[in-house]
């Protein structure tokens, strides 16, 4: 590929020319000289010049790389039919490998159980994922089986016929019910945070914006703290802990909204109910309920 126009990284360039490329996937690729400036290998910063010819070597395209299958990963299933799969995902296990060889996710053990998953939606890595869930967050995932169900279910996610309930230990006492309505930003090389409002030591305009609405419902206080059930039909990325955070009560242990308290083994969020409203013949439409295990909460 040659380069239009100076002054861009040489992973930026890669990401914008290859979509769907993980960042984790070019870094390490330039790391292992996969991907060259003019026949030389070079770091993932390189500034490029206009002219210079920039070549991936030997590096799966997106749409090609599965997930390897494990054999040594023994997830529980919540839910099975011949359109959906719901499988449990511990916290401590993340739900998608970020390179071609990685092992011990949700993905790899999905990729040796029900390996026809890999052949719907986005494919690649994510294969008929249709959710994820953070690292230290537990509960379940929820994969499609046929390209049907992956187009269905967006259809009625936007459509506000899917609801997730979320487990969440907060700071404080929250004694009332609360629906948040605050708009979620991303700006412009802060992609590891999102804000409900411009600093005001940034001048640019945010990148991106969306509506977003979380409903927050205490069940107990626990010592210093609060157990609540945050609920949300669509949400962004970080969506409910910077919305928590927004009304004074971070989720415990959140290290970018809060104060982190908590050990990396220890769970952020549990995924415990996910409802689907699901259009069928009749009337009423059928509503789909899945429950994950009720965890011990740390702290508690």
């Amino acid at each position: 590929m040659k380069v239009s126009s100076s002054g861009v990284r040489l992973d930026v360039f890669v990401r914008d020319s290859v979509p769907g490329l993980s960042r984790s996937i070019i870094k390490k690729a330039i790391e292992k000289g996969l991907i060259t400036v003019n026949g030389k290998k070079v770091p993932k910063g390189f500034i490029l010049n206009r002219g210079d010819v920039v070549e991936i070597n030997d590096l799966p395209l997106p749409e090609t790389i599965t997930p390897e299958p494990d054999e040594t990963l023994n997830l529980k299933v919540y839910f099975q039919d011949h359109y959906f799969v719901a499988v449990e995902k511990p916290c401590g296990v993340p739900t998608l490998p970020l390179r071609w060889d990685e092992k011990g996710t949700v993905a790899n053990y999905l990729a040796r159980h029900y390996p026809e998953v890999m052949e719907v939606g986005r494919k690649g890595l994510e294969g008929g994922i249709l959710h994820r869930l953070d690292v230290d967050t537990s509960g379940f995932i929820l994969v499609a089986r046929r390209e049907e169900a992956f187009q269905k279910f967006h259809k009625w996610q936007r459509e506000g016929k899917v609801r997730k309930k979320f487990l969440a230990l907060v700071k404080g006492d929250l004694n009332d019910e609360v629906t948040i309505r605050v708009p979620v930003m991303f700006l412009h090389g802060r992609e590891k945070k999102v804000y409900t409002s411009v600093p005001s030591s940034f001048s640019a305009k945010p990148r991106k914006v969306y509506p977003a609405v979380t409903h927050v419902i205490p069940l107990e206080r626990k010592g210093e703290n609060t157990l609540v059930i945050a609920e949300v039909c669509r949400a962004v990325r970080h969506q409910i802990r910077t919305h928590l955070a927004n009304i004074g009560h971070p989720v415990v242990g959140d290290s970018i909204y809060g104060v982190s308290q908590k050990s990396r083994e220890e769970r952020m969020f549990h995924l415990h109910l996910l409802e689907m409203q699901v259009p069928s013949a009749g009337d009423p439409a059928e509503t789909i309920i899945i429950r994950s295990d009720v965890p011990g909460w740390a702290g508690t």
